[in-house]
């Protein structure tokens, strides 16, 4: 695949390679190791440092494939680190983590009724939500 492909499938159909590789960059790592049909061009996987090259078509286990994944996310976290500078690269740590403990206290425990069948029913019929 080219960074002009399309992706086609699952959660990531209507993206690109390129904007993929901009936007979650891990994701085409475990696609790679993980899914027989996918490759990518010798350009993306330079940038994506994948180093250890598999053959095509095929996969590896689940368990391999999974660790490959993550030593290349944390080789890409450090290639990162050094770009930036320990000190804005702390400052997206921390505002990552901030941004998930913002996100999980609103959150109510149990079953979301707001977009349920049900509910829906009855805001159809002029009641209120719960």
């Amino acid at each position: 695949m080219t960074k002009k492909s399309r992706i086609k499938f699952g959660r990531y159909a209507d993206m690109t390679v390129g904007s993929l590789l901009i936007e979650s960059p891990i994701k085409l790592v475990a696609m790679y190791y993980n899914l027989a049909a996918i490759t990518f061009t010798e350009d993306i996987l330079n940038e994506l440092m994948i180093e250890r090259r598999i053959d095509k078509p095929g996969k590896l286990s689940y368990e391999e494939g999974d660790a490959l994944t993550r030593e290349v996310s944390k080789a890409q976290r450090e290639q990162h680190k050094l770009k930036v500078g320990e000190e804005a690269y702390m400052k997206e740590i921390n505002a990552k983590r901030a941004n998930m403990r913002r996100n999980r206290s609103g959150r109510v425990r149990g079953y979301n009724l707001t977009n349920s069948k049900a509910n829906n029913a009855r805001r159809n019929h002029g009641h209120g939500a719960k």
